[in-house]
């Protein structure tokens, strides 16, 4: 039986305690049962499968069944909200609003109501750069479907013809009947940039209910860090370089705090010999290029995922900022092997 990573920044610099201690994003390889020395406490490492890729929580407490009864809660969140949200499942909700658009809307859960309010109030502080219906652009640049993948760069009459259907403002909001629906037909609704981090919040929120205070969650590279191991100050990650994953642009210590990284070499399609990443610029219909990856670490997993998206397309410009109040985010930007670290204060 392997052990759990032990970690002890007591008598070492810090520095030596990431250098030792650290695992990669987004894969994050760990332990399944082991001891803590100091405390007897007990650490579990589980992963699944869900929202089409792997979800993994490690957890420290002295009672194994109750480690396992909370992980199992949360892992059922995860599958719950993936019936909701998926634009691959044909039954979600979002399919079924996405079906309807310029027909009707449909009567949501209070789950896809939240969301898609989260979703557009960001819209509006962003001025439309993170926007939700951005998948007719997904379909045209075949991210949905290996088979439809263009041959060829899609015309720019083509992608105008697109970008007819997309924005944030065909979105319909019926709050006292709990109903959604899309006022233009063609357009579609994708969480993508934000159902992750709900997800994550969701699943950090069970495992405290549950009696957890010590646990790191890695859902596809969103990440979030309850408390920390026993006798250590928190979890320490990296963020690795885009270019060489053996390598890395980025290290820090997490507590009770969320990370996201968004970057061009997560999801790709290749046309004409060069690569175009998932994260597409709704101003343009074109996917984003100049950056190589945005790394955002923020008080909760919605933060850091919507605005490792944002930034992504756009950089910390397109939203409004303060200089020493409000909602603190950590930036990591990598760009042409350039990585620049910088603390925005979001109003």
């Amino acid at each position: 039986m392997r052990n759990c990573l032990k970690f002890n920044s007591g008598h070492i610099s810090r520095r030596k305690f990431l250098e030792g201690t650290m695992f990669a994003l987004p894969v994050v390889v760990l332990p399944s049962v082991a001891f803590s020395l100091a405390t007897r406490e007990q650490c579990v490492h589980r992963t699944t499968f869900a929202m089409g890729t792997m979800v993994s929580i490690q957890a420290y407490n002295a009672d194994v069944r109750l480690v396992h009864h909370a992980i199992n809660k949360a892992f059922d969140e995860v599958r719950r909200l993936d019936a909701l949200f998926s634009v691959y499942n044909s039954e979600s909700e979002i399919s079924k609003i996405n079906n309807l658009a310029g027909k009707d809307d449909f009567p949501v859960s209070i789950e896809t109501m939240e969301l898609i309010s989260h979703a557009l109030s960001f819209a509006q502080t962003t001025n439309g750069m993170f926007d939700c219906t951005v998948e007719p652009l997904m379909r045209l640049w075949g991210f949905r479907n290996e088979a439809q993948q263009p041959v060829h760069i899609p015309p720019k009459r083509e992608i105008n013809k697109i970008l007819d259907a997309v924005g944030y403002q065909h979105i319909s909001i019926n709050h006292r009947e709990q109903r959604i629906g899309l006022l233009k037909q063609g357009a579609a609704i994708d969480l993508g940039g934000i159902a992750v981090g709900y997800t994550v919040d969701r699943m950090a929120a069970i495992l405290r209910r549950e009696g957890i205070s010590s646990a790191f969650i890695n859902h596809s590279g969103d990440v979030y860090a309850i408390g920390s191991p026993p006798d250590n100050i928190g979890w320490p990650v990296v963020v690795p370089s885009p270019e060489k994953h053996s390598e890395h642009a980025y290290t820090t210590i997490l507590r009770d705090q969320a990370m996201s990284t968004s970057g061009s070499q997560e999801k790709f399609v290749s046309i004409e010999g060069k690569r175009y990443c998932h994260i597409i610029d709704v101003t343009s219909g074109m996917p984003t290029a100049s950056i190589k990856s945005v790394t955002v670490i923020a008080p909760t997993s919605l933060l850091a995922d919507v605005y490792s998206t944002t930034f992504f397309v756009d950089g910390p410009q397109s939203l409004p900022t303060s200089k020493n109040n409000g909602t603190k985010l950590e930036l990591i930007l990598v760009s042409n092997q350039t990585t620049i670290e910088k603390t925005l204060f979001i109003e």
